[in-house]
């Protein structure tokens, strides 16, 4: 489609979205997304109305707006129609003038639309008219089935197809029409942000702050370092977002719980940082016993302490969850219990127990002294490690609400942190759209070193009866000074 009708002879397409992502999360790591030269960016904020903060949609557009290529900018958005969850299939649709979450967005998207000369489309305003009078071919099978997505219709595709085709024609015909423009090339200047007009689009009680904006704004500027689970012996950058650095990782199965009562986890790492500190015949075969239930990983793999390390990580595969593996493996797409489902690249584990060790370079020529906070949290052992600078690690995780776990968080080696403790499960009103979104968990790491090891182990507690957990990447930066 963009081919066809996108006024240039050489176009490349590249798609940047994250999955479930709010942009919120993305914008730090904005770059490591994006390629080097830029022409036209759609945004899709819409469909996550609820997870998304409008500064992060403002102070996007200005980092967009400020490359050297100017790109133009179009907002294309989604709405619910109405609640189509788990819980409360009733796709009854909402009133035409009920305000939600939705209809908030686009508001402020419009107003940010006038403010910055940019564009905006809406499939529900243009699919409303039809679905609401019930006509041939607007049904909600044919819009949207679930409520909110378009591709799940009978038509839902071809409609989007239309409307975009149909701004870009209208677009080319502008530019083709417009008088030549004398002066400066670089006579534009991006305006400040939009404040009191936007605030009033989002409603009451959603004042905006222009510091906001910029500061978020400012946070894009590349300084963060962007990590990404891949696969295990990945090499070189992510295909499919060449700026973020693949995260060197190894995994295991641990004992947890009552059975692994003095468990050191240091100690754990340890023995998986260096496999050649074997124990001794006697201790295997005690080690052996405790870990019955392993088989798969005793019966191929390597035996340490209390963990036991795979000589080979299992593939993801369509079957995965109907025999689970007690370990971490990398997957490219979702797992869903009848197959492979949309792209989602991470590592995933299944299992109480299942441990995985990352390896980063903390040592950022912004980071800051280490907050006494922090030394004294790091131990006397750690202090003088924690004395060489601190950097704010933001771990993203998939929540959702159904079969996920809980994850440990622990800085094994190299440097100190206090312990963290992450649960991926989230349950929502009955009114609500239960969803799978990425979410971010920030703490602090004292200590630059080159091999700052984590250790994050799923616990065996769980809110939600399952143990699944999701990580998607990580990204390093200074705290910022207040």
């Amino acid at each position: 489609m963009f081919g066809l009708s996108f006024p240039t002879r050489h176009l490349n397409q590249k798609r940047c979205s994250r999955p479930g992502t709010p942009v919120d999360s993305t914008l730090p790591c904005l770059f490591s997304h994006l390629p080097h030269e830029i022409h036209l960016v759609v945004l899709e904020f819409g469909s996550m109305a609820r997870l998304t903060t409008m500064p992060a949609v403002e102070a996007t557009l200005r980092v967009l707006l400020s490359l050297p290529s100017r790109p133009a900018i179009l907002f294309l958005s989604f709405r619910e129609f109405c609640v189509a969850s788990k819980v409360a299939w009733r796709r009854t649709l909402f009133p035409p003038d009920e305000v939600t979450p939705h209809v908030r967005a686009e508001r402020t998207f419009a107003a940010l639309c006038r403010h910055y000369g940019a564009s905006c489309l809406s499939y529900a305003e243009a699919v409303s008219p039809g679905l609401y009078a019930n006509r041939s071919g607007f049904t909600l099978d044919d819009v949207a089935p679930d409520c909110l997505h378009p591709d799940q219709g009978r038509y839902g595709n071809g409609y989007v197809s239309d409307i975009l085709r149909h701004w870009l024609r209208q677009a080319a015909r502008r530019v083709r029409s417009a008088t030549p423009t004398t002066g400066p090339a670089d006579a534009w200047r991006l305006p400040p942000p939009c404040n009191a007009s936007c605030s009033a689009a989002a409603g009451p009680g959603k004042v905006r702050g222009a510091g906001k904006v910029l500061r978020l704004q400012a946070e894009a500027d590349g300084s963060a370092r962007c990590y990404s689970f891949g696969r295990r012996h990945a090499l070189g950058l992510h295909q499919r977002s060449p700026g973020l650095r693949p995260i060197p990782w190894d995994t295991a199965s641990c004992r947890v719980g009552r059975a692994a009562a003095a468990v050191d986890p240091a100690g754990v790492l340890d023995r998986l940082s260096h496999p050649t500190a074997r124990p001794g015949k006697n201790q295997l075969k005690g080690q052996a016993a405790a870990a019955h239930g392993s088989s798969a990983l005793t019966d191929s793999g390597m035996l340490l302490g209390d963990c036991v390390r795979p000589k080979h990580i299992p593939e993801c595969r369509p079957g995965t969850l109907r025999s689970p593996p007690a370990v971490w493996i990398y997957c490219y797409q979702v797992l869903t219990p009848s197959g492979l489902g949309k792209v989602s690249p991470g590592v995933m584990a299944f299992a109480p127990g299942a441990t995985l060790t990352a390896v980063l370079d903390t040592r950022m020529e912004s980071a800051i002294a280490a907050p006494a906070a922090a030394a004294a949290a790091a131990g006397a052992a750690g202090a003088a490690g924690a004395a060489g600078g601190s950097v704010l690690a933001s771990l993203s995780y998939v929540s959702s609400y159904e079969n996920q776990g809980r994850l440990t968080v622990r800085c094994a080696r190299g440097c100190r942190c206090e312990e963290q403790r992450l649960d991926a499960h989230r349950t929502y009103a009955a009114q609500e759209r239960n969803v799978s979104v990425v979410e971010e968990h920030a703490f602090v790491i004292a200590g630059a070193s080159a091999m700052c090891e984590l250790q994050l182990q799923v616990r065996r507690a769980t809110s939600s009866g399952g143990h699944q957990f999701q990580l998607r990447g990580l990204k390093l930066r200074a705290p910022t000074r207040h």
